[in-house]
């Protein structure tokens, strides 16, 4: 049984997107900028991979990841809203990062 998968050059950014945003809010809640937002969003940062992980174990033959979220999306599914909510998280914390003055400060 071979499950599909996406391209390796897309884990590599993904992997590096994550390790940048847990380096990011560090950074942050050391140097007490947005410091509760900061430690929260490394939290789920920490988090969001391995919940992706075990959400993605019980796809079936033919689906890569991206494919089997979108049709749980569709169907309503609390794992597949958890994990994308999560990573729609992680990158709205990269807006106010660079959008610092605007509203969190």
């Amino acid at each position: 049984m071979m499950f599909e998968t996406l391209p390796n050059w897309v884990w590599i950014f993904y992997y590096l997107f994550i390790i940048a945003t847990l380096a990011a809010t560090i950074y942050n809640a050391v140097h007490k900028r947005k410091r509760a937002l900061s430690v929260f969003t490394a939290i789920v940062t920490l988090i969001t991979p391995f919940l992706s992980f075990l959400y993605a174990l019980s796809r079936s033959d033919g689906l890569n990841e991206w494919e089997y979220i979108g049709i749980g999306l569709q169907e309503g599914s609390l794992w597949a809203l958890t994990v994308t909510a999560a990573h729609l998280m992680i990158v709205a914390w990269w807006f106010f990062f660079f959008v610092k003055d605007l509203i969190l400060d």
